[in-house]
């Protein structure tokens, strides 16, 4: 009789430890997935942002290279009066 108590509650014990680890690994698990989805999100922010600055440098690149043209309009004109 005794031994099958113990039988039995060996059973209750392996049968705690196993519900024990399934919830660990469905929490790892679900830490993963926030994991990866939270580095998506920051690619995506990140691409958002190269994008951005791209678009910046090549509106100042374009508004340099009109105040350029217009300079070297103004130089061009200045030195042809002064000849």
């Amino acid at each position: 009789m005794e031994v099958m108590q113990r039988e039995q509650g060996d059973l209750v014990v392996q049968t705690k430890i196993t519900e024990e680890q399934d919830r660990v690994a469905q929490a790892i698990e679900a830490e993963r997935k926030a994991r990866a989805d939270s580095e998506d999100e920051i690619v995506e922010m990140l691409k958002d942002m190269i994008t951005k600055v791209r678009t910046e440098l090549e509106g100042e690149k374009d508004e340099r290279s009109k105040n350029e043209d217009v300079l070297l309009e103004l130089l061009e004109t200045t030195c042809a009066k002064l000849n």
